[in-house]
């Protein structure tokens, strides 16, 4: 019964998200058939807002998990309204292997998983690298890699400030990434940033942009050494 409300809720939420940003931000969603409505489904996107997440929720019918930062957790009504909309948390700035664990068993079990490789909102609205934990979610679950692509919600809502804009929200959806190059790469942080770059690029692609992951390589041999670890979605 529980279990029912609670999707009851979610579906209600999700419909009332739709009605919102199509009203007040023209929400234009495109590439919608590209994810699958069933089976497990990672939902690969840019971050440059707090709307990102609730706008994703909007732009597609299936429930969507995804990770926010444990901080949000704190304030026990608002973190109920969270979980109730697929979200878990996951600490900041250090290895957090219960959220990775998380994050593949919602893949495992047939689930959408919403990840944002980049880690956390980019200021100026450019793509960033990614970060290696990403790249392990995608490499080790073995789940269909969809990317998509936002934009204007960095406008909306930009990073910094607590009053909304209206402007307008567009999401792109692009075909499935295939990962199969890397079939035979040892399991290392190396290969998660490797992966995490194509998925970056694959995001890229969606916006036009070609140098989003300028830094990665760059970047490969200097953090070979540090553990993997998660980034919040939020």
């Amino acid at each position: 019964m529980f279990y029912r409300l609670k999707e009851l809720f979610y579906w209600l939420i999700r419909s009332l998200f739709w009605v919102f940003f199509k009203v007040f931000f023209s929400l234009e969603v495109k590439g919608a058939e590209n994810v699958p409505r069933k089976g497990a489904v990672l939902i690969t996107g840019n971050h440059l807002s707090y709307l990102d997440p609730p706008v994703f929720t909007a732009a597609l019918r299936r429930r969507l998990n995804f990770m926010a930062r444990e901080s949000l957790f704190r304030f026990l009504p608002f973190a109920w309204l969270i979980k109730a909309l697929g979200s878990f948390p996951v600490k900041r700035g250090k290895p957090d292997r219960r959220a990775l664990k998380k994050a593949l068993d919602v893949l495992q079990k047939g689930g959408a998983l919403l990840l944002f490789p980049e880690g956390t909102r980019s200021l100026d609205g450019t793509l960033q690298k990614g970060e290696a934990g990403a790249g392990m979610i995608a490499l080790k679950s073995g789940a269909k890699i969809v990317p998509g692509f936002i934009s204007g919600s960095g406008k909306a809502l930009p990073p910094g400030t607590k009053m909304i804009r209206l402007r307008k929200i567009r999401v792109r959806f692009g075909k499935p990434v295939s990962l199969e190059e890397f079939s035979g790469e040892q399991a290392n942080k190396e290969t998660y940033f490797k992966v995490s770059e194509k998925v970056m690029r694959s995001i890229g692609e969606l916006s036009g942009e070609n140098n989003c992951c300028r830094e990665s390589r760059l970047l490969l041999r200097s953090e070979a050494g540090n553990q993997v670890s998660p980034r919040p979605g939020l």
